[in-house]
């Protein structure tokens, strides 16, 4: 959340598409993603190991679909990252054109 606020406190100060700003908010992505992966998959991974030590033949694993919409949403602002660097791209060619 700190990247977030820092990148977002920036807009107003910087270019829209800086690289900082961009940096920073492709860096909360990431992080958010990594965080919204490990949450969701160091459950499964426990139960996974704990039913093979147990010797239990069937395993049953459920995704809360909270998490599977949140993980959505954690690619989607991903991609978006991606976007502002073509736009701060596009920003750039259309300063050198002018």
């Amino acid at each position: 959340m700190q990247q977030l606020a820092g990148m977002l406190g920036r807009i107003g100060k910087d270019r829209v598409f800086s690289s900082a700003m961009i940096r920073r908010f492709r860096f909360f992505c990431l992080l958010f993603l990594t965080i919204l992966l490990v949450r969701s998959a160091l459950p499964a991974a426990a139960a996974f190991l704990l039913a093979m030590q147990a010797g239990a033949g069937a395993i049953r694993l459920t995704f809360d679909g909270g998490d599977v919409i949140t993980l959505v949403i954690a690619g989607l602002l991903y991609f978006v990252a991606s976007l502002f660097e073509q736009a701060a791209r596009w920003e750039e060619d259309s300063r050198t054109i002018v």
